[in-house]
């Protein structure tokens, strides 16, 4: 998940004001209209004349780490307004007071629970956002960024000879995740030397992403869930798990 957020020390002008310039490090890119973000953005300038959306260019470090550029625009103030900020660095970034918070425009918290309840919200969309990205996004009660949902395509690249070799149909491709798991044993021979290969562990059926991000959609479209909540019935008394979209017992 990658969260929108806006940089400290950038402001919004009054209706009276001149244009105001908002520059997007990611997201919004005005060669290309039709993607999804870029579509919204277009459209909300339209209604908002104010609003003049640009693309934000930095420096160029060839070899650098993907976050290079970001840092030493930020050192020398001359940072984008919007980026977009992986939710498990997204701390970092607050507390190093990279952020702006958001709450003038999503809603204060009233009670000091440290949270943003749907009562508070001033901003209608903070309602649709799960429970755990709001705590993601939200320190001391200071909201620091909304989710912004992504489209990542998934698939499967084999070899058709191991496929054959292994005695299945490479034209045959598995559609459940028990034909799969079957495809996955039949292709799996620990002790078989790879030439070539940096690491010998054999031959593995496929390489499945590690980095989590990548991952949890693999886990996810087989109805797995990376956070499991364990709640006791008022009823029976007995504890079930439940799924972290799934947050209490329903009568």
């Amino acid at each position: 998940m990658s969260i929108l957020t806006l940089v400290a020390g950038a402001e919004l002008a009054a209706a009276a004001e001149p244009p105001v310039t908002v520059t997007f490090l990611q997201g919004y890119d005005p060669d290309t209209p039709e993607g999804p973000v870029t579509r919204q953005i277009l459209e909300l300038a339209g209604r908002e004349p104010r609003l003049n959306p640009q693309k934000w260019g930095g420096l160029s470090l060839p070899g650098a780490g993907g976050r290079a550029p970001f840092m030493l625009s930020l050192a020398g103030g001359n940072a984008p307004d919007i980026y977009f900020c992986w939710f498990h660095i997204m701390r970092h970034d607050i507390e190093q007071g990279f952020l702006y918070p958001l709450n003038e425009w999503i809603g204060d918290d009233q009670d000091g629970d440290g949270m943003i309840s749907d009562a508070e919200a001033e901003w209608h969309g903070w309602r649709k956002v799960p429970q755990l990205w709001r705590q993601v996004a939200t320190r001391d009660g200071k909201v620091y960024g909304v989710p912004m949902a992504g489209v990542w395509y998934y698939g499967i690249v084999y070899r058709k000879d191991l496929v054959r070799q292994a005695g299945l149909d490479p034209e045959y491709t598995p559609e459940t995740w028990d034909e799969f798991f079957r495809w996955c044993q039949r292709l799996t021979f620990p002790g078989k030397r790879v030439a070539g290969a940096r690491v010998q562990r054999g031959q593995r059926a496929f390489g499945i992403e590690n980095r989590p991000w990548g991952w949890l959609p693999w886990m996810q479209s087989a109805g797995g869930s990376p956070v499991v909540n364990v709640r006791v019935s008022p009823v029976s008394g007995k504890a079930y798990r439940f799924a972290m979209e799934e947050t209490a017992f329903i009568a």
